[in-house]
């Protein structure tokens, strides 16, 4: 063992502190949230006009659906894009794990009105066009001592 080790505790704990620092501030640097919000920094807002096809630029307005709207599987909101995954905690002996029983992520073409104008956004999933950082909506879970909700067991029948 290393002599100045043994006369130090105080230098391991600052060793692990510091590991475990960085570990936490690069997977918040590096979490697709953040990845999003940089990406949004550095993109200028572009007069609509000014826009071309397969271009990215940052828009901020108010999204309108195209066609009729998708109703999101748990909440039963109207929306245009939605995102849902379900996983069920396994475990075998001493470890235990998430299966993912359902993940799924639906969305439709949306106009976006900005200062009385209209842009269409075409969202494609092959090849993927667009980067999504959605606010949760519902989040629900349940175990032995929490029953489902109606909504999440109608859910989890269609499985």
């Amino acid at each position: 063992m290393l002599p100045f080790l043994s006369t130090s505790p105080f230098l391991i704990i600052g060793i692990v502190i510091l590991i475990l620092s960085i570990i936490g501030i690069t997977s918040y640097y590096f979490s697709s949230k953040q990845t999003i919000l940089r990406i949004l920094a550095k993109t200028p807002y572009k007069p609509v006009s000014s826009f071309k096809s397969n271009e990215f630029v940052k828009v901020s307005g108010k999204a309108l659906h195209v066609q009729d709207p998708l109703i999101a599987p748990l909440s039963k909101r109207k929306c245009i894009f939605y995102y849902i995954k379900i996983e069920q905690k396994k475990s075998n002996g001493k470890n235990s794990y998430w299966k993912t029983l359902i993940e799924e992520e639906r969305f439709q073409g949306f106009f976006i009105e900005i200062n009385g104008n209209m842009v269409i956004i075409k969202p494609s999933q092959h090849p993927k066009n667009y980067k999504s950082h959605l606010v949760i909506d519902k989040k629900t879970s349940s175990g032995t001592f929490n029953n489902p909700t109606p909504e999440f067991e109608s859910l989890l029948k269609k499985i």
